[in-house]
């Protein structure tokens, strides 16, 4: 799963969170827990499609019931920020859907 590179996306509370950026067709190893991110990229811009969470980001993401709403949304870019800890990983989502608004939310 080679990394593309980096970027830091700010919360509602000013927290920034490094991310780590992959390309939207990648696939994980097993059992990696995370925050997950998926995206359209131009440079630097992000625009969050949709935000989640999982205790094993790969089947998290593959099946995900919305896949297809992210592929019709166009999204190419996977950004991942790895935690093991579900409460801190339920609060980063929450922490950056309230200050990405991402368009496919909940």
């Amino acid at each position: 799963m080679p990394r593309l590179g980096d970027c830091v996306l700010k919360g509602a509370s000013g927290t920034a969170y490094s991310m780590k950026v992959y390309a939207g067709s990648t696939r994980f190893n097993d059992f990696i827990p995370g925050v997950f991110v998926i995206a359209k990229m131009k440079g630097d811009d992000v625009r969050a499609l949709y935000l989640g969470e999982s205790d094993n980001v790969d089947p998290a993401l593959s099946k995900h019931p919305r896949r297809a709403d992210f592929e019709s949304a166009g999204f190419d870019r996977i950004l991942f920020l790895r935690n093991a800890d579900k409460s801190t990983r339920e609060a980063v989502v929450s922490d950056l859907t309230t200050a990405l608004k991402p368009e496919l939310a909940d």
